[in-house]
């Protein structure tokens, strides 16, 4: 009897530790399904800030697409200002010499004039000699 009392007191030690155990198991459990429920909160805000930088990212590289082809366009039209430059500055050219020449025309009409004045000066000049003889 006193053999089996030791054993039942040594399995009540036993399934008291078991208990103890279990309950400390149980608390360490709930902890870890709080700290499951934590992260799984976490995950989806993740997920939530991940789409919405997703998005920002699409709508930045529909701007950077945006913007290239504005300036692919701004190329074309400085390329086009630029041989329209080219043209214009070969006009202005062609206009300056045109001036020139037109200007020594008239310096040459300028001096032809001059010596039809004085020929008509001379001539009048003869004429009132002769008108005076």
């Amino acid at each position: 009897i006193e053999a089996l009392e030791k054993e039942r007191a040594g399995l009540e030690q036993q399934l008291e530790l078991a208990e103890s155990e279990s309950v400390g198991l149980k608390e360490v459990s709930k902890q870890l399904k709080a700290e499951v429920e934590q992260l799984q909160e976490q995950g989806e805000q993740l997920g939530a800030e991940k789409a919405k930088l997703v998005e920002a990212e699409r709508a930045g590289n529909d701007r950077i697409e945006a913007l290239e082809k504005e300036r692919a366009g701004l190329e074309q039209q400085l390329e086009l200002a630029e041989s329209e430059s080219v043209g214009l500055k070969e006009v202005s050219k062609q206009l300056k010499a045109e001036v020139e020449q037109l200007q020594e025309q008239g310096e040459q009409l300028g001096a032809e004039k001059a010596k039809l004045v004085e020929a008509e000066r001379a001539g009048n000049d003869r004429i009132e000699a002769l008108e005076k003889e």
